[in-house]
């Protein structure tokens, strides 16, 4: 019964945002937690069709409960990159297929995949953090710093990309470089205080 106000509220959310994928996904797992499998499944198919790139509606629609199983994530990628292939030009939907890649253990796949998504938005540097992460990760040091040099003035980009470029450095054992990446986030006035540390 305490569900019932929460599906009242969300569908009142989709109706006031009726093109918000993301009320959609709100109402996609309120139905999906009250058992109506039918209408959370209709409620990601239309978050979908609004943005194939919402990571949250693709994990509802393709991933499996535990995104961490790699035998079941294993059985949804080929489903999985059928919808990536039929928007190609959606980089979000790569991202997810990247993100399952890593799952199952096709480390080089997952990577390229995450170039490619950068490609397709290069201004998106939560995407692009996420990728250099992954590339620090399997110690591609050397990958972070040919595409930081692509950036131009690293102290407009988002913190976490000038993290990565400084550790990138150090873990070439270039010590000066990396000094000076993070000696230029230690003064940057404009960062919050906890970063700066």
């Amino acid at each position: 019964e305490g569900l019932i106000p929460a599906l009242e509220s969300t569908h009142a959310f989709v109706a006031a945002f009726p093109e918000s994928s993301g009320a959609l996904v709100e109402l996609a797992r309120t139905l999906g937690s009250r058992g109506d499998t039918a209408g959370g499944n209709a409620a990601v198919d239309r978050a979908l069709a609004l943005d194939p790139g919402d990571l949250d509606a693709i994990m509802l629609k393709f991933w499996p409960e535990d995104p961490n199983d790699i035998q079941k994530v294993n059985e949804v990628v080929p489903v999985l990159k059928e919808f990536v292939d039929a928007h190609a030009a959606v980089p979000g939907a790569w991202r997810s297929l990247a993100r399952a890649y890593l799952v199952v253990n096709r480390t080089d796949d997952a990577l390229e995949i995450f170039e490619k998504a950068v490609g397709l938005t290069p201004e998106d540097d939560d995407l692009r953090s996420e990728w250099w992460g992954e590339l620090a990760r399997h110690q591609h040091h050397d990958r972070i710093i040919k595409d930081s040099l692509t950036l131009g003035d690293m102290k407009k980009r988002d913190w976490r990309l000038r993290w990565n470029e400084a550790e990138a450095y150090a873990g070439l054992g270039r010590k000066i470089e990396a000094r000076a990446c993070f000696s230029a986030i230690n003064f940057d006035q404009d960062l919050h205080v906890d970063i700066r540390k």
